[in-house]
Order: C-alpha cells, then structure tokens, then sequence
C-alpha cells in the first residue's frame, strides 16, 4: 500500500491576469518551488503561476488553489501589480469549486416599479447624507465584486458599510452602537429572520462583526463554517472552537441583512427639495472628487487652457 508521504506531488496551474507586462528579456519568475510564465494573449497581460504540492509526512489534505492566491495577494505587494486568479488545474484537472453560494447576484434583474421615484429621492439628499450614502452603497458593492473568492473581505466591506452610514443616521457612543442601532431600525423583520429570537440575532450581529476585526487586525478569515451556512442557504451553523459552541452567521446571510438595511433607509427617506435639473447633484458630486483649488502665477480668463506652468505648485 502507497502511504501519503510517498505519493507523487500535485501539479498545480492557476492562470493570471496581470496589470503590468513582462519585459522582453524576462522569460519567467522564480522563487522557492513557484514558477510564473508569460503566456501569449491577443489581449492584456496574462501568465500562469506554477509549483509543485508536495505533501509532507503526515500530512492528510492541502488546498493549493487558495495556497496560490494568498501568494498573489503577496506578490501584488511585492511586484506592485494587479494579480487576479483565473482558471486552475490541479494535475492536468480542472479545479471547479461548484457554483458560487451568492447566487443573488446571479440571478435575472428585477428593476422596482419606484426606480425613478426613488432616483428623485437620491437626488433630492442634502449634501452630507448623499455622499455617506453614496460611500455605504460604494462598500457595498465593493463588497460584491469580491464575496466569492474572498468572503473575508466582502465581509469586512459590508461591515463597514452599515459603520459608514450608521454614524450619521443613528450616532451612538460607538461605532459598534451606531452599527447595532442602525440594523435593527432599518432592517425589515422578514430578512433578519422572523423566528430568530433577539437575543440570538444580536449574537449573529456581534460575531459578523467580530470576524471584521479579526480579519483587519489578526488576519483571521471567517470561519470556514460560515462558508457551509452560505452553501446550504442557512442563516448560521452551530460549530466548535476551543471547545466551546459557537454560532457561525452566514455571509449571504448578512449581505442581505446590509443590501435590504441600505435599501429601507432610503425608502424611510423623507424627500427633500428635488432640483429642476436633478444630475446637477451627482454631476458636483463627481466634481468634487477630482476639483482642487490651486494659486495661479498671473490672472487668467474663463474657458483658458491652462498647463502645470501656470500654476504654483510647490
């Protein structure tokens, strides 16, 4: 009988997209086991990442995959570039880890009967609540972009979210307050869970938040129960740690909680003064991001094009 330790190593592949090219004189990169070389492409930056998974004695289960796009994350760091992870195979085999658990963000648009209604509303904010509002949905939706390959983050966005715009609508003497506060205001009864006692719920709160600070100041991920709960469609997954039973929320769990929190807010909105033009109010917006206000050498007229040596810049 073959043991473990003796067993031939996986080779493993993960195809990559890159924000910077290799140069021509740079056929591959090396370190330790891991090999990354440029692949031809009709479009972008595209390479594939190599190493060899070679199990010591003892050892029972590895996962190469996400061993490669933590050493991603690294070389981001390292080489200063976008790295995104794309196909994998693991010995010639497709690595598939089945269809994504966020299924929500897969499904077919169903557009609300009030989107213009509630357009108006948006752009009826006073300055303040429009922009922290605009931030919460931009957390959000960050939060989207990267739930499935790495829920960690999304996790920690859309904390942030409900903290972003808590602080303002439901203040408190904390962030953790005016996040608490700001949830059971806004979030409807039927998403938290209808039969969830409320002792269990703020229990589910408190930990979702938790794994946020774990994740920015420990580098710990969610537990890998929450990932389960996501799977199975299930609110929270009792699980053990050090002993002790501890409820696990799921994170499409809270994605809902965050996206229909969001959502209630603003529908609870009263309107304010809604302007003739209504973009008038997105477009200072847009222009606030990318205005500065600078001294200029000598005077100059309106519509004049200006170049750096017309201002003082240092």
């Amino acid at each position: 009988m073959t043991s473990i330790s003796s067993a031939r190593p996986l080779d493993v592949s993960v195809r990559i997209q890159l924000s910077r090219r290799f140069p021509s004189t740079l056929s591959e990169i090396r370190f330790d086991s891991y090999r990354i070389r440029p692949i031809p492409t009709s479009g972008g930056e595209e390479a594939i990442l190599e190493f060899k998974d070679e199990w010591a004695e003892g050892q029972l289960a590895s996962n190469p995959v996400q061993e490669a796009k933590r050493v991603l994350s690294w070389l981001a760091v390292v080489l200063r570039s976008r790295l995104n992870a794309g196909p994998a195979e693991v010995n010639n085999v497709p690595f598939n880890t089945g269809d994504s658990p966020y299924r929500q963000f897969l499904e077919a648009i169903d557009p609300p009967s009030d989107l213009q209604a509630l357009f108006d509303k948006l752009c009826s904010l006073d300055d303040k609540t429009l922009r922290t509002y605009l931030r919460a949905c931009d957390l959000y939706h960050l939060a989207a972009r990267v739930i499935d390959d790495r829920p960690s983050l999304a996790n920690f966005l859309l904390v942030s979210s409900i903290e972003c715009l808590g602080s303002i609508i439901t203040p408190g003497g904390s962030f953790k307050e005016s996040y608490f506060d700001f949830i059971k205001k806004f979030c409807p009864k039927v998403v938290l869970g209808e039969d969830i006692p409320q002792d269990t719920l703020d229990r589910l709160l408190m930990t979702i938040r938790d794994y946020r600070s774990q994740y920015a100041h420990g580098g710990k991920d969610v537990p890998v129960t929450s990932l389960v709960a996501d799977k199975h469609r299930l609110v929270w997954m009792k699980h053990f740690e050090e002993g002790k039973e501890e409820l696990a929320p799921s994170i499409s769990w809270f994605e809902s909680v965050v996206q229909a929190s969001l959502l209630e807010f603003f529908r609870q909105r009263p309107s304010g003064r809604i302007p003739p033009r209504k973009r008038e109010r997105l477009v200072e917006l847009a222009l606030s991001f990318v205005t500065a206000h600078l001294k200029v050498k000598h005077s100059v007229v309106a519509g004049q094009i200006l170049t750096r040596e017309d201002y003082e810049l240092q």
